[in-house]
This record gives C-alpha cells, structure tokens and sequence, in this order.
C-alpha cells in the first residue's frame, strides 16, 4: 500500500505540471485528461546555459517540451533558429526514426517537460489532433532547412 503522503505529493506534482502543459500552444483545446496523461508520461528536467539537450547525427529518444528559457538550434555549425518556452523540439527523429537533424543548445537556465520515444508515441496515438500539429510542424521545419536548388544551373536541359 502506498503512503498517503507519497500519494498526495505525486498528485501535487502533477497538477503542476498540468499547469505547465495548459500553456504550452501544442495543447491548446485539449481536455483535462489529455493534460493529466500527458503530465504522467512527462518528466520535468531543467538544463544550465550552454548544456546540449540534443545533438545533430545522433539517434533521437526524447521529445523536449520548452516551459522556461530558450535554447539555440545548431545545424551544420550554423546557428538556424531560436527556441523558447512555448516551443519543442525532438519530434522529427521520432516521427522520421532518423538521427537528429540539428543540436540544440540551452541560452540561459531552461525547464522542460521530457517524453522518452514511447511515451512520445503513446500520446500522439491518445490524444487526437496532436499527431497532425506535431506532424505538420515537423515538415514545415524540414522543409525551411531543406538546401536549396543551385542557381548555377543552365536554364535549359
């Protein structure tokens, strides 16, 4: 039998992180439940500046949802993007079972809401409408880092 104390101490965290969760655009329109399914499956990890919380080329496990701070996202040594609370990345290995696409890097104290691939999984197939956003989302970001057609190339074939 649990402790009443332990019992109601997880219930107090979660509540928080259904807090944190209700401001999150990704969430926007989902139900109470949703929320509370996806406040257990997340994990609440703070990371210092300058701490990787991903890495470009590497295998992707982890879905990071932004809820303080921002963080910089790094391909090809390039700086492409800034991210902040609101915000999430981690989704494109997931979705694509590729290496990551980009490193990204925390600007300042950053805390996040984590899901490892499974539970990852889990909500999109739980909750309806998030697949599509998470989806949607992740195409667009490829699409814009996509290289570009050359210029050089003859006007003709």
């Amino acid at each position: 039998m649990r402790n009443s104390a332990y019992v109601c101490r997880m219930r107090l965290v979660r509540n928080r992180k259904v807090k944190l969760l209700e401001q999150l655009p990704l969430f926007h329109g989902c139900s109470d439940a949703d929320l509370e399914y996806v406040a257990k499956l997340a994990r609440d990890v703070r990371f210092d500046d300058g701490t990787t919380l991903l890495c470009q080329g590497t295998a992707g496990d982890e879905f990071f949802l932004l809820v303080e701070g921002g963080a910089n996202v790094v391909a090809d040594g390039r700086t492409i993007a800034h991210i902040r609370a609101g915000d999430y990345c981690g989704e494109i290995a997931l979705l694509e079972r590729i290496n990551r696409t980009a490193t990204v890097v925390a600007v300042g104290p950053v805390r996040t809401l984590v899901l490892h691939e499974p539970d990852f999984h889990a909500m999109l197939e739980a909750i309806p409408g998030l697949r599509a956003r998470v989806s949607s989302a992740a195409f667009e970001r490829l699409a814009h880092h996509a290289p570009q057609p050359s210029t050089d190339a003859p006007d003709h074939v």
